[in-house]
């Protein structure tokens, strides 16, 4: 059956694109109503960013000449947003598409949709705030509640949700204690003995 053909007879794709809509939507009226202005980020760089877990995407582009040069797709709106936040724009943010090489697997694709924001003045607590009460205002607006079926379980999406750092929770779920200053060296020896490698 041609794709035009699995559209029409679709009724769960046609609703998943009407949730995803009415999603999209929800998190950019979030954001404006909160005085943050939505940028349009560009999706060729001509650098890439400097993750080395992130494997960007080269395009090769031709000038009016014919000759080639290197452009790559953007894994992430950061460095553009980060550029805009410098220069003196205080409240941004950014639901874009971003590309990332090497992540095609069930959970990952090369393309997915992405959403960044920054604000100057905030502490990484009010940015859990945020991204509470979008979820929470998302819930209730799209679910009706704060309440949500997840791969048979209830989730219970009413704040404040429970916070813990990075060491505690390594260490409740790998049985591993780490600090701020423990080296490479030490980790991947760490995992090698936890059988992780």
């Amino acid at each position: 059956m041609p794709n035009w053909q699995l559209i029409r007879s679709s009724e769960n794709l046609r609703r998943n694109l009407k949730l995803r809509a009415r999603l999209l939507g929800g998190i950019r009226e979030f954001f404006t109503e909160r005085g943050f202005l939505e940028i349009d980020v560009p999706a060729l760089v001509p650098l890439p960013g400097m993750e080395p877990h992130l494997h960007p995407i080269p395009v090769t582009i031709h000038d009016r000449h014919g000759r080639p040069f290197a452009f790559y797709l953007h894994t992430s709106p950061e460095y553009a947003l980060k550029k805009l936040l410098a220069g003196g724009l205080d409240r941004i943010f950014s639901l874009t598409h971003a590309f990332r090489d090497r992540e095609v697997s069930e959970t990952h694709n090369i393309e997915f949709a992405l959403l960044e924001w920054y604000r100057t003045g905030a502490d990484y607590f009010q940015l859990m705030r945020d991204c509470e009460d979008l979820v929470c205002e998302l819930a209730e607006s799209i679910l009706g509640g704060l309440r949500m079926a997840y791969q048979g379980k209830t989730i219970d999406l009413r704040p404040p949700w429970p916070r813990a750092t990075v060491a505690e929770l390594v260490r409740e779920h790998a049985g591993v204690d780490i600090r701020g200053d423990t080296s490479l060296e030490e980790l991947v020896e760490i995992a090698r003995r936890k059988g992780y490698s």
